[in-house]
């Protein structure tokens, strides 16, 4: 399937499937990683609700929707793709050429939906119900990968990578779609401050961004290592990584723990 895109045909006939893929993942983490700053930088205008309700406006213009569908090829791909990885890595699936075909099949059927959804705009599901079915779906995945991480005789840094990819396999893609399900939401200060002032909310919006700024770190880390000869200067730059991640990680977290204290 994937030699059939002209634009990496030739990178996939030559270096093979499994390169390519290797580094649409990485390049596909960067830019969430980046997406991820930029969302948690937005949010910090909820501490002036006007200022939020005009930003919301403007990003709701037919560019920035246009802009934001396309952001989900990246984060759906990304996270199904890191699925087949797990499901390879630590179920001991073989089968990569179906798998393959699968993450793209699902990834495909994913950025439609989102796009039906964009379209309407109509549609309604409660916060608390809608999250309440798909966190113990995330609970069941995390708990079946970790009987299997278990006793394998890894860092705990490298068992928290997947860990953290099997919660966002569920929540990122989950997260999108409900701030489409229900696009006020996401653009109303009020709604927005009320749906996070819930304690199971806050848990959840919490905890995602914790796995989010870890995953992220931990990959940045893994790509910089196959460039990085130096010990010394790998490690330096890593924990510059992390220190940047952490930083936007705690401003994040502050902000989902103090927000609608002073509403």
């Amino acid at each position: 399937m994937i030699p059939r895109i002209p634009i990496i045909s030739s990178y996939a006939n030559t270096k093979g499937r499994a390169y390519v893929l290797s580094w649409i993942h990485r390049v596909s983490g960067l830019v969430l990683v980046g997406f991820l700053w930029v969302h948690i930088y937005t949010l910090l205008n909820l501490s002036s609700p006007p200022e939020f309700h005009r930003a919301m406006i403007e990003y709701g213009s037919l560019p920035f929707l246009a802009l934001e569908w396309l952001l989900a090829v990246p984060l759906i791909f990304h996270a199904l793709n890191g699925g087949r990885l797990l499901l390879y890595e630590c179920f001991g699936v073989r089968n990569d050429a179906a798998m393959t075909k699968w993450t793209v099949s699902m990834s495909a059927a994913y950025m439609l939906l989102l796009a039906v959804l964009m379209s309407l705009r109509t549609e309604y599901v409660s916060t608390l119900f809608y999250w309440l079915v798909v966190t113990p779906a995330a609970i069941g995945l995390i708990y079946s990968l970790g009987v299997r991480l278990w006793p394998v005789p890894h860092a705990i840094t490298w068992k928290l990578q997947r860990l953290s990819g099997a919660l966002l396999l569920v929540l990122a893609p989950s997260h999108m779609l409900f701030m489409h399900l229900n696009p006020w939401v996401a653009t109303n200060p009020d709604v927005v401050i009320t749906r996070i002032q819930n304690g199971f909310i806050k848990a959840v919006d919490l905890t995602l961004l914790a796995a989010a700024s870890y995953h992220g770190a931990y990959g940045i880390a893994s790509i910089l290592k196959d460039y990085i000869q130096s010990r010394l200067v790998y490690s330096s730059i890593i924990s510059l990584v992390f220190f940047i991640m952490g930083l936007f990680a705690l401003v994040g977290g502050r902000l989902l723990l103090i927000i609608g204290l002073s509403h």
